[in-house]
């Protein structure tokens, strides 16, 4: 089944998906590096917070990409008659 979209809430999507992949991710990489400096991997509360930080971006990065990959555009506007996407009532 295809996911109705409108033009602007694709491309909000797409660009939130986009900044989760080349700005969150390194960023997290980063972050996990500064936190395993440590070795303590038992009784680090900033190593466990980057991996639930981690867990979260990469579950979204994964729901809108799986959203994205299934997207019907709805690029009219619909009529006076017809309550549908993109209709004000």
């Amino acid at each position: 089944m295809k996911t109705r979209l409108t033009p602007e809430w694709y491309e909000r999507l797409s660009a939130e998906l986009n900044e989760l992949i080349k700005v969150d991710r390194p960023k997290l990489s980063e972050k996990f590096k500064e936190a395993a400096d440590d070795q303590d991997f038992e009784d680090n509360p900033e190593f466990e917070s980057v991996r639930i930080e981690q867990a979260f971006v990469e579950k979204r990065i994964s729901e809108l990409s799986l959203l994205l990959s299934n997207v019907l555009i709805m690029d009219q506007s619909p009529g006076e008659e017809i309550a549908d996407i993109g209709s004000k009532v």
